[in-house]
């Protein structure tokens, strides 16, 4: 019980550094800002086009597109996440208290926490931004009844109408997540590696890269780049008619990489002799 309340009492700590950081507040801020342009700009379009599209419609258009940006907010999130695990000599103290086992997945679950957290805030956020074009119904609209549908297809194209709307934003904002939640792992592997700059290093030049290399000049082996997956509408562009199949195994390679991620930090974590 001593030990629940330890980790209770970090998990509130560890929230708390965080929401209260100047880079996370900054960061956060921005991210909000990017979301609500995203949103406004989606009502603007339909209210342009005369179309009104349901709320499931509009969250799997934020969410396959990375809310408009997804190298942009993707670079944003790293930039709040960057100093976990906080070095704090509180930290000491807890780790007195529960094992090291324990504080390792106390660390991941907050991560799983923040990133999940994160996703939802800029959900609501979007939706309140574009609502004055959004109906709410469960379904797909009506395609029969439009004479125009490209429009439509812009926002949700023919390859996610073979899934239910629940479905269709499950597997966008689950690549979405999954993505930053690996990146999340990364950050820390390299911490618990005593090299806590290089986490942030590493996807800085993935970030970077994909906007300065070439792709379409290099061999077709090379283009699986990890931002490539980040997002469906990124699958969609570079896997066209194998989206669904295509983020399936990207969901189970991110997983598979966070399992092995998971397992290299347990065995990390029991030899070395954590210090804040």
């Amino acid at each position: 019980m001593g030990e629940v309340r330890a980790l209770r009492a970090y998990f509130r700590g560890q929230m708390s550094d965080w929401l209260y950081s100047l880079r996370t507040a900054v960061s956060l801020i921005v991210i909000l800002l990017l979301c609500w342009l995203n949103g406004d700009t989606l009502r603007n379009y339909l209210e342009n086009a005369g179309m009104r599209i349901t709320a499931l419609e509009a969250l799997f258009y934020f969410f396959s597109s990375g809310f408009g940006n997804i190298l942009l907010s993707s670079s944003l999130f790293l930039v709040m996440m960057a100093e976990i695990p906080y070095q704090r000599s509180v930290q000491n103290l807890l780790l007195l208290r529960t094992s090291k086992v324990r504080w390792m997945l106390a660390q991941i679950f907050f991560y799983m926490i923040i990133v999940m957290l994160t996703v939802f805030t800029m959900s609501l956020v979007a939706l309140g931004a574009s609502s004055g074009a959004l109906i709410f119904f469960p379904e797909w609209s009506d395609r029969s009844v439009l004479s125009d549908l490209t429009g439509l297809e812009r926002i949700v194209p023919e390859y996610a109408i073979s899934m239910s709307p629940v479905k269709a934003n499950f597997v966008a904002a689950g690549l979405l997540i999954a993505f930053w939640f690996t990146m999340c792992m990364v950050l820390f592997v390299c911490t618990m590696c005593g090299l806590p700059h290089l986490g942030p290093a590493i996807y800085i030049i993935i970030l970077t890269m994909a906007t300065t290399i070439l792709w379409e000049s290099l061999p077709d082996f090379l283009r699986s780049f990890p931002t490539n997956f980040a997002t469906l509408g990124a699958i969609a562009r570079n896997f066209p008619g194998e989206e669904i199949k295509v983020a399936g195994d990207a969901l189970i390679a991110m997983l598979s990489f966070d399992l092995i991620a998971v397992f290299l930090c347990g065995v990390m974590v029991k030899r070395r002799d954590l210090s804040f």
